[in-house]
């Protein structure tokens, strides 16, 4: 999401930024997944990498509303709409938010952590499946269902699902390419080589 918020701001993919393997906000330290750091690092490796200095320092330039509004337009933070009753919304949580659950100010180290998916963000593994489906087709999200028909004592079909859209990305198609590009690279050499 952080990856996407900052090529839709203007981020050039190319930008490389320096990982020590560490990255301290205050009193917080952050760590890369390789503890001594890749040195000079760009977008899609630093997805192929998993590296959290990278996307810390972009959430940092871009800023929570970026950040935030990234992971909003994946509808994280709501409920999807499975026809499942106990489905939880999550938490993309922001300023309001904090002051009226925890009556604190948003601090750059919130950022920090929502940046790299940690800290007060909330999804369920639906959501995160559901966004990635987004990102995996590139056009839109879409809407999930468990019931695909419903027949009655005589095999009649009294409900029929038809897959829908949710929320069109269209309008970031080239963005999703190098996500998708990124994404790709770490089940190809990354981080989920293993998988």
């Amino acid at each position: 999401m952080v990856a996407l918020a900052g090529l839709r701001s203007g981020y050039p993919e190319e930008r490389e930024c320096e990982c020590t393997g560490v990255v301290e906000i205050g009193n917080m330290r952050l760590h890369c997944a390789r503890r001594w750091g890749h040195g000079d690092i760009g977008l899609c490796h630093a997805i192929m990498q998993s590296c959290n200095p990278f996307f810390v320092n972009l959430g940092m330039d871009i800023g929570t509303n970026s950040v935030l509004g990234a992971a909003r337009d994946f509808a994280l933070g709501r409920k999807t709409g499975i026809d499942l009753d106990a489905e939880r919304a999550g938490v993309v949580p922001d300023d309001e938010w904090k002051r009226n659950t925890y009556n604190e100010p948003w601090y750059s180290g919130d950022l920090a952590q929502i940046s790299i998916g940690q800290g007060m963000l909330l999804a369920t593994p639906l959501q995160v499946a559901h966004a990635m489906a987004g990102i995996a087709n590139g056009e839109y999200l879409p809407k999930l269902q468990l019931i695909r028909q419903v027949l009655d004592k005589e095999g009649n079909v009294v409900y029929q699902f038809t897959p829908t859209a949710q929320n069109n990305l269209q309008d970031m198609s080239s963005a999703l390419a190098v996500v998708r590009k990124g994404m790709k690279a770490v089940v190809n050499g990354g981080t989920g080589r293993r998988a």
